[in-house]
């Protein structure tokens, strides 16, 4: 699904080189993550003064339950727009009019698909981009921090570490979970060494998750679904 023709043209779209590589920062809901616009802010502060070699560019993907919702926090907009400049572009998703909360144009997911297989790395403070990372075989980055600011834990981006589904996807050592400026400097500059690191337990963790990654997974889904409508309802050969 990924399309290079489609990215370059996004990039451009979005002010930037399509030929730099860019890391992808896939942002999640402020109740999961209340203090991510200050890390993406400080992360394109970095990439903006040359923190990481004089290419590499910034491009942030807004979660569509950052722009409308019960979930939304509208103070982030305006921050997010004056992010967008040199070496730093938004890449807004593409709201559909529905009565499902945050449904997307059918567009969007090629779009996003090609953005992701073209990033250097990905980054996001927990959410299923993460698995998107891993079959695009990027390296992941998790931001489980709150800035500098030190929340009580049942408001901080430290407890999703703690959520069993992203446990047991750490636990693999397959990702690179960050727990502070620091710590996303230094993981930052290392992954950009080498973006290959831990490759093997990347590719385990992937399998654990996904298992076979062939483009047919939607066909073995509706397969499955069919078998189990038949089986509750044995008389309905419309299935």
């Amino acid at each position: 699904m990924a399309d290079d023709g489609l990215r370059a043209t996004i990039l451009t779209e979005i002010g930037l080189n399509p030929v730099k590589p860019y890391v992808l920062f896939g942002m999640s809901s402020p109740i999961f993550a209340p203090h991510e616009i200050d890390v993406i802010e400080e992360l394109a502060r970095w990439i903006q003064k040359g923190e990481f070699g004089p290419d590499l560019n910034l491009v942030v993907r807004p979660h569509p339950q950052n722009i409308k919702g019960y979930t939304a926090d509208p103070t982030w907009l305006p921050r997010l727009r004056a992010l967008q400049g040199p070496r730093v572009g938004v890449f807004w998703p593409k709201l559909a009019e529905s009565q499902l909360q945050w449904a997307l144009e059918e567009s969007d997911l090629p779009a996003l698909a090609s953005m992701m297989a073209g990033c250097t790395i990905n980054l996001n403070s927990g959410s299923t981009f993460a698995l998107d990372g891993l079959v695009h075989r990027k390296p992941v980055v998790l931001t489980f921090f709150d800035a500098n600011e030190n929340l009580p834990w049942h408001r901080s981006a430290r407890r999703c570490a703690e959520y069993i589904h992203l446990r047991k996807l750490i636990d693999t050592g397959g990702l690179f979970p960050v727990f502070s400026y620091e710590e996303l400097r230094q993981t930052l500059h290392k992954l950009l060494k080498n973006p290959d690191l831990n490759m093997d337990a990347r590719v385990r963790a992937l399998h654990a998750e996904c298992g076979p990654v062939d483009g047919h997974a939607a066909e073995r889904i509706a397969d499955a679904l069919v078998t189990i409508l038949h089986r509750a309802c044995p008389k309905r050969p419309d299935f």
